[in-house]
């Protein structure tokens, strides 16, 4: 289920770009520049066909820092983001997304922070336990 995002093909990337996007969360022209940059991502796959992602993403500071800033949490400018967890609508409710989690977790053994609006999201979170701080904002979703 780990992989190195530089290892998977460009249809591959595509497809997880894709899927990402209709999760609603990220703008597509953002996630397309930086999820090839992730650090690793979990893929899971059903046959062929790519059911499920997340990443660790890319140290970006300066926009760790705005997410500091925003939800007025302290947050080392140099850690790394959980995040594009995405599983496709009709594979839902299945625990692909903490198989996810759960992997990404497993690949990488420094602190990590994540942010998101969806509940479901939220409790996986909470079940590895992440821990909410700060407060709320309005991101893309508002």
């Amino acid at each position: 289920m780990i992989e190195c995002p530089a290892r998977l093909t460009k249809a591959e990337v595509r497809e997880c770009v894709t899927l990402v996007v209709e999760g609603g969360a990220v703008d597509c022209n953002f996630i397309e520049r930086w999820f090839p940059r992730s650090t690793v991502v979990a893929v899971k796959r059903s046959g062929s066909k790519i059911i499920g992602v997340g990443a660790i993403k890319l140290k970006r500071p300066g926009y760790t820092a705005t997410v500091a800033d925003r939800s007025r949490a302290e947050l080392n400018p140099e850690i790394h983001e959980l995040g594009y967890v995405t599983v496709k609508k009709e594979h839902r409710r299945q625990g692909i997304s903490r198989a996810i989690v759960d992997a990404l977790l497993s690949a990488h053994e420094a602190p990590l922070f994540a942010t998101t609006s969806n509940p479901a999201m939220k409790r996986t979170l909470e079940r590895f336990g992440f821990v909410r701080k700060g407060i709320k904002w309005n991101g893309n979703q508002g």
